[in-house]
């Protein structure tokens, strides 16, 4: 098994622009069954956003916001309202161990992957960690 970053990170990766609508950050999540996106400026990485994090901004259902408010809010709140900015990203030759390191130090489940000369190459996710254990443990 190899354990390398680059050979268990997710790509493509799919990213937003930071002023993208939290509603069609949803959508993009939804349609692709993912918890995390990283968010972008033009090819540089300046956030990543998880489910969590548009959960936390979102009225709960408890609040009283009529469907009408509710729709508003995702299509007026900004992606860059709810993104972590600045995260902390792995380079893809690293070692997976680091990338698991880094996310239970962090308490983060995500990490984006940076190469210097391409720039965001990939994401890594618990998932991916959990596949990567998933293959030692049944493929020794």
């Amino acid at each position: 098994m190899s354990r390398m970053v680059s050979e268990w990170m997710t790509v493509p990766v799919v990213s937003v622009a930071e002023d993208t609508p939290v509603g069609a950050a949803i959508n993009a999540m939804r349609a692709r069954h993912l918890r995390h996106l990283c968010v972008v400026r033009g090819s540089a990485l300046v956030g990543i956003v998880s489910d969590r994090d548009i959960k936390r901004a979102l009225p709960s259902p408890l609040s009283g916001a009529c469907a009408q408010d509710y729709e508003a809010i995702l299509d007026k709140t900004l992606v860059s309202r709810v993104m972590t900015r600045e995260p902390t990203s792995i380079a893809p030759e690293a070692l997976l161990r680091d990338a698991v390191r880094a996310m239970l130090e962090l308490k983060v489940s995500a990490l984006p992957v940076i190469r210097h000369e391409a720039g965001l190459v990939g994401i890594i996710t618990e998932s991916d960690c959990l596949r990567a254990l998933g293959d030692l443990l049944f493929h020794p």
